[in-house]
């Protein structure tokens, strides 16, 4: 043999395994827990690169599953997701149940597909049966909205319950969350501040959830505007922007703001009114207006419009309209618009303390003292108040 050949027979197989390496680490899934690599989340999979090991990695082997699913998640980076569905059905029909969520995931979002909730679900439940946490938190969050399935609050909680069990750690914060929202008036608020302190070890928005519990003296916690603050820094630090405008809210109408915070919170206003995401940017908008209401009120007017544009039914808009409004004299537009925003963010208390100031002016008292009672009964916002 000659030493050519040797080196063929014995670097092919070592070559062949770089191959299914390399795409594992460009593609491999952060929920995959035979991987033995960390994974990458979806969003992160440089789709070329990806592409390019895990078709020849494919081509070489076949009969490994995963690397079909690896390159679906590739072509779905690319903008193909009818080429995922293939490949994540082809990996699926090989036993490799974690595709049924790349599946799953295509039905929920209509990719490449029509929209289908009782087909996500499915494949979803068939990840769940197979013990995947992932599996059971998309399950979960479509019985949380009634999507393909009956809106159950108790079951979706159960469901995230068991995501958590199965190693997906995300799903502490949906289940804190409704945890929170099923909460009653002499329950314990232990057990809701427990669960976003687990959660908030693996997910920002929980980290600023605590500081509106801070803020607010939210479910036991004591008041603390320090410690609101920096949950709200450390949330932001961490990739949930709204911590930012928190921040600033507070800074703008809080009852220590002055010339310097105000200035402050509409740098900051300004910089998040143009965020690409959507809510964020409407309400920085919209509280920028209301900060500006009263002394530069043709900027405010042009703000609501913006803000109106991008997203019309946010509850900080409409209060923001409803300021503009009052301003103007037009105190029954303004409290229907005030009506339309407590009704939709019911926990948030200074909705309800602006609409009393405007029931005041129509010259209802009566039921602007039980407005201002239901201000300050709010679990929210009483930081805000007046």
């Amino acid at each position: 043999m000659t030493v050519s050949a040797l080196w063929v027979i014995v670097s092919a197989p070592a070559f062949s395994e770089d191959l299914m390496r390399e795409c594992d680490r460009l593609a491999g899934s952060n929920f995959d827990p035979d991987l033995g690599s960390p994974g990458v989340p979806i969003k992160e999979v440089d789709g070329p690169r990806a592409k390019e090991a895990c078709e020849v990695a494919l081509r070489e082997h076949p009969e490994v599953p995963r690397l079909a699913f690896q390159l679906g998640r590739s072509e779905l980076q690319l903008g193909n997701p009818q080429r995922a569905m293939e490949l994540y059905k082809k990996a699926a029909s090989q036993g490799y149940v974690l595709a049924e969520t790349g599946i799953g995931y295509l039905y929920d979002n209509g990719l490449g597909v029509p929209q289908d909730y009782k087909l996500a679900y499915a494949h979803y439940s068939k990840a769940a049966d197979a013990g995947i946490g992932l599996g059971y938190n998309n399950i979960a969050s479509l019985t949380k909205e009634g999507l393909g399935v009956e809106k159950d609050d108790a079951k979706a909680l159960a469901l995230y319950e068991k995501a958590i069990a199965a190693g997906y750690r995300d799903a502490a914060y949906p289940a804190a969350r409704l945890k929170m929202m099923g909460f009653k008036p002499g329950d314990d608020p232990q057990p809701i501040i427990a669960a976003f302190r687990t959660a908030a070890n693996h997910v920002a928005e929980a980290q600023t959830d605590l500081g509106q519990f801070y803020r607010d003296g939210s479910f036991g916690m004591p008041k603390d505007a320090v410690a609101a603050r920096a949950h709200y820094a450390a949330g932001a630090e961490r990739g949930d922007i709204w911590g930012k405008l928190f921040i600033a809210q507070m800074d703008a109408f809080g009852p220590e703001a002055d010339a310097a915070s105000k200035s402050r919170a509409r740098d900051v206003l300004d910089e998040l009114s143009r965020s690409e995401d959507k809510a964020l940017q409407a309400s920085a908008k919209a509280l920028l207006a209301t900060l500006l209401i009263d002394t530069q009120v043709d900027e405010a007017s042009s703000l609501i419009n913006a803000a109106v544009e991008t997203q019309p039914d946010n509850p900080s808009v409409l209060s923001a309209r409803a300021a503009l409004l009052t301003k103007h004299g037009d105190y029954a537009a303004a409290d229907a618009l005030l009506l339309k925003a407590s009704e939709a963010d019911p926990v948030w208390g200074p909705y309800f303390q602006q609409r009393a100031e405007v029931q005041t002016k129509l010259g209802n008292t009566v039921l602007a003292g039980q407005l201002d009672a239901k201000a300050r009964t709010a679990p929210m916002g009483g930081y805000f108040l007046r």
